[in-house]
């Protein structure tokens, strides 16, 4: 789906898309979009993630603010940031599936994303 990454204050920098992986605990995002989110390192902590291609590879852990393209609805989740070529934004679990609601019908050929007001 598309996405519009937004930077730490909220404003619009860029456009990607992000990928739903209800077998991601968390989201992850391509270190290259940090120049422009303007993230500071204060906020982000280092750590390892398996999942991504076929060995652990670094990842800087922060948050990760946009908006489904078409919506209103600002989203911050928390994200590793990883160097990979496999990943430029991959939706996780943690948040993303608290605050919507995602149905895949295969037999259906049938993908929604659904929010769920809380």
């Amino acid at each position: 789906m598309e996405l519009e990454i937004l930077d730490i204050k909220g404003n619009f920098v860029g456009q990607a898309l992000g990928l739903v992986d209800s077998g991601a605990d968390r989201t992850a995002v391509n270190m290259s979009y940090l120049p422009a989110i303007g993230l500071g390192l204060s906020l982000a902590s280092m750590n390892e993630v398996a999942g991504v291609g076929s060995q652990k590879i670094p990842a800087l852990a922060t948050y990760f603010r946009f908006k489904i393209k078409g919506t209103k609805h600002e989203l911050v989740v928390p994200a590793n940031f990883v160097d990979s070529e496999h990943v430029d934004v991959v939706l996780g679990q943690e948040v993303f599936f608290d605050l919507y609601k995602i149905i895949f019908e295969k037999s259906k050929s049938t993908f929604e994303i659904v929010r769920v007001n809380k």
